[in-house]
């Protein structure tokens, strides 16, 4: 594995995550990214997959390079950091977890001063369709950076080498004109990382963002963050107040309803059958766990006073 030096270190630093959906599948196509951005840059170092993929981990993963903005004039020498950023719904973790880590690390590099350089939104384009879980992360997705900072995203499609031109340009116009309009429409940008040579593409999709950051260096960038950085760090909000949070517990909330009509429809089936028992048991786990994180993610009554405070009183 790559070792890492934690990027909110440096207030030099040039932060750029990489997300994507969940799934052990989704997380190849981030760390082959990483990947070949490394070979791109010619640094020797590798994320090892296997020892990646058997990780009972989620942590943010912290990636410098230097290089990168040696031939840019406003940025140069600047070192930068990809963060390779955990997908939600994953197996290993519940999705306030998720959100909570990545959140931490981003209100810790925005205080330190990193600089947001963009952020790289990885699909395959071999997935068969666009699901509810696709939905429920791009939605996620979309609450954690806001709208003002649209035009630092880009979504990249990938694995264009498994599928054909016809069917590939058809979901890439599927995904433009449907599932990422409103963040096209944004200022957001659409790219593709050419199977023919995957390490220069990686290079050009890093360095498309670092002209855009070159070119406003003399526009107060620090303060072009996420907004659950500006939620958490300028407005000093909790998490469970933020957009994200707000979202996901509107999620959650979706979900509870829906396993608790299967588990009382379950229980209602029941007739002395043990396997009926087990699968019963196992809902209601499920069930629990849904319960407890959106009790996490609910605002304790302190936290509706300090609103109140804030609102009324401005302090």
């Amino acid at each position: 594995m790559v070792k890492a030096k934690n990027a909110a270190s440096d207030a030099s630093d040039i932060i750029i995550p990489v997300m994507g959906a969940t799934g052990i599948w989704e997380k190849l196509c981030r760390l082959n990214f990483i990947n070949k951005l490394l070979e791109h840059v010619g640094d020797e170092r590798r994320v090892k997959v296997g020892e990646a993929l058997s990780s009972c981990t989620v942590d943010l993963e912290d990636i410098p390079l230097e290089g990168l903005t040696n031939r840019l004039a406003h940025i140069r020498g600047r070192r930068v950091v990809l963060v390779d950023t955990p997908g939600f719904d994953d197996t290993l973790s519940t999705d306030y977890d998720i959100l909570e880590r990545i959140a931490k690390w981003l209100e810790a590099s925005h205080r330190k001063g990193a600089v947001l350089g963009g952020v790289i939104y990885l699909y395959d384009m071999t997935l068969k369709r666009w699901g509810g879980t696709a939905r429920r992360n791009m939605e996620l997705f979309t609450k954690l950076c806001g709208q003002a900072s649209y035009q630092k995203v880009v979504l990249v499609t990938s694995h264009w080498g498994s599928t054909s031109i016809q069917a590939g340009d058809a979901k890439e116009q599927e995904l433009k004109n449907v599932h990422w309009y409103s963040l096209l429409e944004g200022g957001a940008k659409v790219m593709r990382l050419q199977c023919e040579n995957e390490a220069s593409s990686a290079g050009d999709i890093v360095r498309s963002l670092l002209r855009q950051v070159d070119e406003r260096a003399g526009h107060r960038i620090a303060e072009e963050v996420l907004r659950i950085q500006h939620e958490l760090v300028t407005r000093g909000k909790s998490l469970p107040e933020t957009d994200a949070a707000k979202e996901l517990r509107a999620q959650l909330e979706k979900m509870l309803a829906a396993q608790s009509k299967v588990v009382d429809l379950e229980a209602k089936a029941l007739a002395g059958d043990e396997e009926a028992r087990r699968r019963l048991q196992e809902e209601e786990e499920k069930l629990q766990l849904l319960a407890d994180q959106v009790k996490n993610l609910r605002l304790t009554l302190g936290q509706r006073f300090a609103i109140l405070r804030r609102r009324f009183f401005k302090f």
